[in-house]
């Protein structure tokens, strides 16, 4: 497994030195999900690439059903590390056309992760405002009192 992971590894190294060369000033995002099941099923070893500096950001998707196993995800260390060496964000979910995820469980994760130090994003931007039960100006309304200021873009 660490071999196959390695390769890619290899690869994202190879990747970042050329996007770099051709615009230095690209950033190299990566979306992968929390760092256990990324490594076991998908062989990506993102934190080793934040380790590294061939990942300028990166946002873990932790899509969870509740505020608890939600809440226990964001504590995990690979991203206390990874906030302390770039900009890190979590992936949470905010519905799908067949399953609906209530502005309530969104805004309590939101809240969660603010309280870590951590970005979010969202997934499907989309279902923000379709494929709710909730009227659009309740949703509109309660990520405007949870973000009343743009986002500032951070920097090395």
């Amino acid at each position: 497994m660490k071999w196959r992971a390695d390769k890619i590894t290899t690869f994202m190294t190879s990747l970042h030195k050329a996007v770099k060369a051709a615009k230095p000033k690209a950033i190299i995002s990566v979306s992968p999900n929390y760092y256990d099941f990324a490594y076991k099923l998908q062989l990506q070893d993102w934190l080793e690439w934040v380790r590294r500096g061939i990942a300028d950001e990166v946002i873990v998707q932790l899509y969870r059903p509740d505020l608890p196993s939600f809440a226990s995800e964001l504590n995990r260390p690979e991203l206390q590390e990874s906030k302390q060496k770039i900009p890190t964000a979590v992936g949470i979910m905010s519905g799908q056309r067949t399953s609906t995820v209530p502005i309530q469980r969104i805004k309590d994760q939101v809240r969660a992760t603010h309280q870590r130090g951590l970005g979010v994003a969202f997934f499907y931007f989309e279902s923000l405002w379709e494929h709710t039960d909730e009227p659009v100006e309740v949703r509109k309304a309660s990520l405007k009192a949870l973000f009343p200021i743009p986002a500032r873009r951070w920097r090395r």
